[in-house]
């Protein structure tokens, strides 16, 4: 405008018995094989690491993935950490991201905004062209946006792939809210949970952002404590469903990370 598993061999050997003084036919020597049970995640993990890979380019925003559907999920996830990760938090990362996004009509092009999207952002968090809060209409240098989402508690699914165009559906919890610039907690953010739909496309050697499509809140699936943001693979499995194609990122987390910004903490 960002959170393994191993399964542990046992191996016992059998004891052959022999029976000297028998005539009762001896015994086949037998092996017998001891092995923990493996775990299986409820959803398929992927190679793909949410905010990975490219070419760091201008702030967050990276470029320079290749020319596969791989590449097009990374990208399309970067787009989405670009415009409201953790970074966010970082005054300078905001300041510099925000006059990207709102100031520079090229930039917005780049990153695939029209100004249709652009509007519709500065109406949700009440800020002018320069992505600035406002106070009774006027810009108010004492606060500002504070937004981040958490891909590695989440999951994606490609919607649609060509060799020119990857449609991606990411699932994730993030915090918003509008607070003081000096806000030394985040007390007096919120927690959400949303669908974010992306369609890059290959233009002039790089992927673009081409497409965003918004999901009504209620649409969305949430884990039986919407304040909670960090979910288990079993929960994003019961949500989300086993049979639709979800896949949770190389980097998924079911356990805090240290980037993690919630409410109160």
């Amino acid at each position: 405008m960002a959170v393994l598993l191993a399964a542990v061999v046992g191996v016992g050997a059998g004891a052959l018995i022999m029976r000297a003084a028998s005539t009762t036919p001896t015994a086949a020597p037998s092996t017998a094989v001891s092995r923990a049970p493996e775990v299986v995640e409820a959803l398929p993990r992927s190679t793909i690491v949410a905010g990975g890979g490219g070419v760091s380019n201008v702030y967050e925003l990276r470029t320079g993935y290749p020319k596969t559907t791989d590449g097009a999920v990374q990208a399309a996830m970067n787009f989405l950490i670009t415009d409201v990760g953790p970074a966010y938090y970082n005054q300078t990362h905001y300041e510099a991201i925000q006059g990207y996004m709102f100031a520079s009509p090229e930039a917005r092009a780049k990153m695939g905004y029209s100004q249709a999207t652009i509007d519709s952002m500065r109406q949700t968090y009440q800020i002018n062209d320069q992505g600035q809060p406002l106070t009774d209409g006027k810009p108010d240098p004492t606060r500002r946006i504070w937004d981040a989402v958490y891909l590695q508690y989440g999951a994606y699914r490609i919607v649609e792939a060509s060799t020119d165009e990857v449609r991606v559906m990411m699932w994730a919890p993030y915090v918003y809210g509008t607070d003081a610039n000096n806000a030394t907690t985040t007390s007096n953010l919120h927690i959400g949970w949303a669908y974010a739909d992306k369609t890059v496309s290959w233009v002039d050697g790089d992927w673009r952002q081409s497409g965003n499509k918004a999901y009504p809140a209620d649409q969305v699936p949430k884990p039986a404590d919407p304040n909670q943001v960090i979910t288990s693979f079993a929960e994003r499995a019961d949500l989300l469903g086993t049979d639709k194609g979800w896949t949770l990122p190389a980097n998924a987390a079911e356990v805090d990370t240290p980037e993690l910004q919630l409410p109160g903490k």
